[in-house]
């Protein structure tokens, strides 16, 4: 488990509870699915609000790009995010060379930036309503792809694609 914030610092955390019993019951969870859940959604950074899942992607990219996470915020990295990538967008927000797109009004397949507009596309729960996800993003991103779809195990390792050339 996370003990740093990779967002704003703090070592204080609080794990609530964000699914009730009758949410459980008609989404058909198992008591390990709900409890995945409750930790990705409910593990909160008392600083910044930053849930674990969206924790784990601020530290995949301080991975990917070797700085801190208020380094990259500095940086003229060039950002896509597809949907805001929950608590993360207050921050991507704060970049110089930030675009924010939502789907559905933007037709992933056919996204309106030229090819390796951008050094990082981020997106959150929405490749899994089209047919070529990664197909999708690709051509506008060069060279990382982090995906943050909900379910998906929340550590980089598991989210980082890197585009071979």
């Amino acid at each position: 488990m996370i003990t740093t914030c990779p967002c704003c610092g703090s070592t204080k955390f609080v794990s609530n509870t964000v699914l009730w019993d009758g949410l459980i019951k008609e989404w058909g969870l198992k008591k390990d699915e709900a409890t995945y859940i409750n930790r990705q959604q409910g593990y909160t950074c008392q600083g910044c609000e930053t849930n674990l899942r969206s924790m784990m992607l601020a530290y995949a990219i301080t991975q990917v790009y070797g700085m801190t996470f208020q380094d990259f915020l500095k940086s003229d990295i060039r950002i896509l995010e597809i949907n805001e990538a929950g608590h993360l967008n207050k921050y991507f927000k704060t970049m110089r060379n930030h675009t924010l797109v939502e789907y559905p009004e933007i037709d992933m397949m056919h996204l309106p930036h030229r090819a390796n507009s951008f050094d990082l596309v981020v997106h959150s729960d929405t490749m899994e309503h089209i047919s070529e996800p990664i197909k999708a993003a690709w051509p506008v991103a060069q060279p990382v792809f982090l995906s943050v779809k909900q379910g998906s195990m929340p550590l980089p390792r598991n989210i980082l694609k890197k585009r071979s050339n």
